[in-house]
């Protein structure tokens, strides 16, 4: 018999020598909701064990992240090298996995909880933008722009320029 997910997931906390914290009773029958309601968030968690923890104490913490706090977070993760995808990559499913948890545990409303989804975007476009500028600024010098030229596009933090990401929907 083949429960999908969650035997998946129970195989790998095994193998990762993981605590066991998550099969208490009510934290088993919240990934048994994750599960049934987002295979996006228990895919996450199945390939990511130990992410229960960071699940578990931003469960305590009874707020959603907040943009300042998310990118505080972010420069201390993603180190100052050339490859940090795998930083950010992690960054930004744990956020996600904090964020779809509340929304199926019912914490937030739904304008909070696609407000959250964009910031967490728009934090890790931001950290992605800096890191290449830097990098590409550093290879070909900074770039000069004549004061008469006017900006092409809105900026990244306008609420226009990115559609439903910009406005926080």
């Amino acid at each position: 018999m083949n429960l999908g997910p969650g035997e998946r997931f129970a195989r790998r906390q095994g193998r990762a020598g993981g605590n066991c914290s998550v099969f208490n009773p009510p934290s088993l029958r919240l990934y048994v909701e994750l599960c049934a309601y987002s295979p996006h968030l228990s895919g996450i968690l199945t390939s990511n064990p130990g992410m229960i923890d960071s699940l578990m104490d931003s469960l305590v913490l009874d707020k959603l992240p907040t943009r300042e706090n998310m990118h505080q977070r972010l420069a201390g993760v993603v180190p100052r090298r050339r490859r940090h995808r795998p930083d950010l990559a992690q960054f930004k499913n744990d956020e996600q996995l904090c964020v779809g948890v509340r929304d199926i545990l019912g914490k937030d409303d739904i304008e909070a909880t696609t407000g959250a989804l964009s910031d967490i975007a728009e934090t890790s476009l931001t950290q992605i933008a800096a890191r290449e500028f830097e990098r590409l600024s550093a290879r070909f010098g900074k770039p000069q722009v004549p004061k008469a030229a006017a900006p092409a596009a809105l900026p990244m933090g306008h609420p226009g320029a990115l559609g439903k990401f910009g406005g926080g929907k």
